[in-house]
């Protein structure tokens, strides 16, 4: 059975992480990635011949982005996931 001490020093340590948590989120965030996007598509004028070009060269950029933000992520194992997962639905249909 736990003694009060041990449980007041329980509630300090839980008291000291809720309050770094609650820092970690008060602390300003960088831009999303889609805010990032718009602004570009906004600042970019591009001629209606090359649009359907920049524009996969975009989605491209925000792809590559969003795997770089998950550094655990292997990038071609999620690759082969997402095409297996697509090619099983596929085929069932």
């Amino acid at each position: 059975m736990a003694t009060k001490d041990d449980l007041g020093n329980e509630t300090a340590e839980l008291k000291t992480e809720l309050a770094e948590l609650q820092a970690e989120k008060s602390a300003p965030k960088p831009k999303s990635i889609a805010e990032e996007s718009a602004k570009r598509a906004a600042t970019v004028k591009v001629p209606a011949d090359d649009a359907p070009k920049d524009e996969l060269k975009n989605l491209a950029d925000d792809l590559s982005e969003v795997l770089e933000e998950h550094p655990t992520t292997k990038t071609l194992l999620l690759i082969l996931g997402v095409f297996a997962a697509g090619y099983l639905l596929g085929r069932s249909r």
